[in-house]
């Protein structure tokens, strides 16, 4: 089959773009109910999905410096991350498409983005299950498994970047000869 038009892909990377970059000013350019609002409460403040892993302790101390107006926000942007991970599901299929020389790789670049964006979806759902329990309950059975899913994203994302390159050097080598 000839898969989707040019104009199909033109659409999705638009799409993808343009959803990324609003959920990327929401998380960092919103002083309100962004990240700059949970460094307001707690300047130590680091988002717990940017780590690589973290600890259920970790995780409840987190709440516990930003506290439960901190809280609401930290759910408010797990929410507009799941939203961002299907935007950015888009964009990692569109820089697929286009990179990937061979059919075999470009597939497994798809399952790789859908893989990444998978765990982040599932790591946002543990995440605000655990916070809106905190602090009445100490949910260590899915902070763990947030942290779990987190370690996998980010591990996902590295093998990706690292098909990607394959990729790139697949295509400079055919463009080569």
């Amino acid at each position: 089959g000839t898969g989707m038009s040019s104009t199909a892909w033109l659409i999705l990377t638009i799409v993808g773009a343009v959803g990324s970059a609003a959920c990327l000013y929401g998380f960092y350019g919103d002083r309100k109910r962004g990240y700059p609002a949970l460094k307001a409460l707690d300047s130590q403040f680091e988002l717990p999905d940017m780590r690589r892993r973290y600890s259920p302790e970790e995780l409840f101390d987190c709440f516990e410096k930003v506290g439960p107006e901190g809280q609401k926000l930290l759910c408010r942007l797990w929410r507009l991350d799941s939203v961002f991970a299907l935007f950015l599901a888009l964009v990692l299929a569109v820089v697929s498409h286009n990179l990937a020389a061979f059919r075999w790789l470009r597939w497994a670049m798809y399952g790789l983005a859908a893989l990444r964006s998978l765990l982040d979806l599932l790591e946002n759902a543990l995440l605000w299950k655990v916070c809106a329990a905190y602090p009445a309950r100490r949910r260590t059975g899915e902070a763990k498994a947030a942290s779990r899913c987190t370690t996998a994203k980010w591990a996902a994302a590295v093998v990706w970047v690292a098909g990607m390159f394959g990729a790139l050097l697949v295509r400079a080598y055919v463009l080569g000869k």
